[in-house]
């Protein structure tokens, strides 16, 4: 269960920074409702949404394959999803005027974070 959930984590982070490397305005726009005017926006979007999430992707990926290394892909995924949501509640609370996608992925990151941390108790036992 624990290495399927890191691979998971891992596809969806590949996934999520190819779509930022491919369509980056579109992704953009979907991901946050929003529009970036800059040629520089559009490259920093790449790097960051796109280069670092397919390198999350990638990271998660080797941890996960490999069954010594499942729960430090598993404590990654943890503490990834939760930094994530905290950044994303600390944008809520002072800058205000979140979209409903906003409140989707806070739920989701704490979701996920939640589900690693029951992974590591679960696996600690093992």
């Amino acid at each position: 269960m624990s290495k399927l959930f890191v691979l998971g984590a891992a596809a969806v982070f590949f996934v999520y920074g190819l779509l930022f490397y491919v369509i980056p305005l579109e992704a953009f726009e979907f991901v946050v409702d929003g529009s970036v005017t800059s040629s520089s926006g559009v490259t920093d979007m790449r790097a960051t949404y796109g280069g670092m999430s397919v390198g999350i992707g990638i990271i998660l990926f080797m941890l996960g394959r490999n069954p010594q290394t499942v729960q430090l892909g598993l404590v990654s995924v943890f503490v990834v999803m939760l930094g994530m949501a905290f950044g994303r509640s600390v944008g809520m609370t002072f800058d205000g005027n979140a979209n409903h996608y906003m409140y989707l992925y806070l739920a989701l990151e704490l979701a996920v974070s939640f589900i690693a941390l029951f992974l590591i108790k679960a696996g600690k036992g093992q």
